[in-house]
């Protein structure tokens, strides 16, 4: 199998769109098509349905029983890669929304400073940044709870209110809601990170029997299947401002809501001895640069606005 074939795959399964998925990989969306019929080839079964109409990418029965199989081929690539490489790499593994919250706008600064220095990011669920931490193949690990686990270090770096988000065509200002005003079949339930307190809080408004008609692991795929309905999901509110930049989105801010919404930056005790100064480097010019966003100023000292 080609490693970008597996790639282009699991971005599908990731966003469950075509568009997008070239668009984060940078390539057209013929490549990516192209690239998923050439992986059918290879494993002789039909992975993803291509019906016309549908903005929303779905899986066969194989298809599905795929994405392990190529989770686990590309960590094995990449591991094969890294140790083969001359160069030392940072490895990193982070869930959607702090890749793009702060990982993503952090990068871009910290490359102005060395650009020679060499990252590797995966994105994926909390609990699969826990696993990728305890086997050694990740020097961060950044995830929305926090458990404790031999040999591993974490910290709290950012929390944040869990709002509503709800389409509309005309979206006003951010206002309160109760959760008696949300129509309990209506929710698209965001399983892609861990909310301690998410599901004491379903089961006290809305009860122990009743579950969510839509799931789905990925904030992002959350829009296509709200445009143009009433159905409403629950996220953390910098995640809500940023999809609202992508669709209008009425946000409501939760009255009698679940516990924040946190994120956690986690590490070995011991790092590797040939990676200590490149993860000594991030991790202080990183917890800085949080630091000074918070405060309100950019990391170069001005005031945001400036």
């Amino acid at each position: 199998m080609q490693y970008k074939d597996v790639e282009t795959f699991l971005e599908v399964v990731r966003t469950r769109n075509i568009t997008r998925t070239a668009e984060h990989l940078y390539i057209s969306q013929s490549t990516v098509s192209n690239r998923i019929k050439s992986l059918e080839e290879e494993i002789g079964c039909q992975l993803v349905i291509r019906a016309r109409g549908y903005r929303t990418v779905q899986l066969t029965r194989q298809g599905e029983e795929f994405v392990q199989v190529a989770v686990k081929w590309k960590e094995l690539f990449e591991e094969t890669a890294r140790l083969t490489s001359s160069s030392i790499a940072l490895r990193i593994a982070t869930n959607e929304s702090t890749y793009y919250s702060w990982i993503a706008p952090f990068l871009h600064e910290f490359f102005q400073h060395h650009p020679s220095e060499k990252v590797t990011v995966q994105i994926c669920d909390s609990e699969h940044v826990y696993t990728l931490i305890e086997r050694n193949q990740i020097d961060f690990g950044f995830a929305s709870f926090e458990s404790s686990r031999e040999n591993l270090i974490s910290c709290c770096i950012d929390r944040q209110p869990l709002c509503v988000i709800q389409y509309a065509e005309h979206p006003g200002p951010e206002r309160p809601l109760h959760p008696r005003e949300l129509e309990t079949d209506k929710e698209i339930r965001f399983t892609g990170g861990y909310f301690a307190s998410m599901n004491a809080w379903h089961e006290r408004w809305f009860g122990l029997e009743r579950s969510s008609p839509l799931e789905i692991n990925t904030s992002y795929g959350v829009l296509p299947l709200m445009r143009g309905t009433d159905y409403w999901a629950i996220c953390p509110l910098g995640v809500a401002r940023k999809l609202y930049q992508e669709m209008p989105l009425q946000i409501y801010l939760l009255e009698e809501s679940p516990e924040d919404w946190q994120v956690y930056m986690l590490k070995r005790q011991q790092a590797k001895a040939d990676s200590k100064n490149i993860c000594s480097e991030f991790e202080s010019e990183f917890l800085h640069y949080i630091e000074q966003s918070k405060s309100g100023n950019s990391p170069d000292g001005k005031q945001k606005g400036e």
